[in-house]
């Protein structure tokens, strides 16, 4: 771990971006949350998938990780250490496709499930989550070469994020108690609310 407090997997090495389906190499991952409590567990769970995981606690650090390697796939809680991920994404485009970045975070909202959507980022998951269901969004095709990895025939079935969204504002108008309540705990406006949830809920 340097002083920017990034960890690189003694197994990286500089390169190009690998998707990890081709050569028996396993697929990369940077994760970069300044919370070492999630961090460390996580990476460690990654790491017995078969994944190669490097970490960063800051967004320079996670610079300088990507200027040593590109990985497969990044994920990103919303913000770290004072700086919002959003300030930050277009930097780790210039590396790492938008399609292979992935947001966990605590502190999830429709607002910004619906923007990082609309970016095309792949996953948007609330902490806590397990490594596996990480790559299931992620849609990772395999799961590197380990004795835990899972088949390349295996489907992976998880939903998107516009079903996520539509069932997040349908259970928090079931809990409200009403449109209102609803769009004023969510910070939406009534009809934009009541629109949504008029539409026919994604098939998946």
């Amino acid at each position: 771990m340097d002083d920017g407090g990034t960890f690189v997997n003694s197994s990286m090495v500089r390169g190009g971006v690998d998707r990890g389906g081709g050569g028996g190499r396993p697929a990369s991952l940077l994760l970069i949350d300044e919370a070492e409590t999630f961090l460390l567990p996580l990476a460690a769970e990654l790491n017995n998938l078969g994944i190669e995981v490097s970490t960063a606690r800051t967004f320079d650090a996670a610079t300088a990780a990507l200027a040593f390697r590109r990985p497969s796939y990044v994920v990103s809680e919303l913000r770290v250490d004072g700086r919002w991920l959003f300030d930050y994404i277009d930097e780790v485009a210039e590396r790492v496709p938008v399609q292979a970045f992935g947001v966990v975070t605590a502190y999830p909202s429709v607002a910004t499930a619906v923007r990082f959507t609309r970016m095309g980022v792949a996953a948007y998951l609330a902490k806590p989550v397990l490594a596996r269901d990480l790559m299931h969004a992620l849609r990772v095709p395999r799961f590197g070469t380990g004795s835990d990895a899972m088949p390349t025939t295996v489907p992976l079935d998880w939903p998107s994020l516009d079903r996520t969204i539509w069932e997040y504002l349908s259970r928090t108008c079931a809990t409200a108690g009403s449109i209102s309540e609803a769009a004023r705990r969510l910070g939406l406006d009534r009809r934009s609310l009541r629109r949504m949830l008029a539409k026919h809920p994604p098939s998946r």
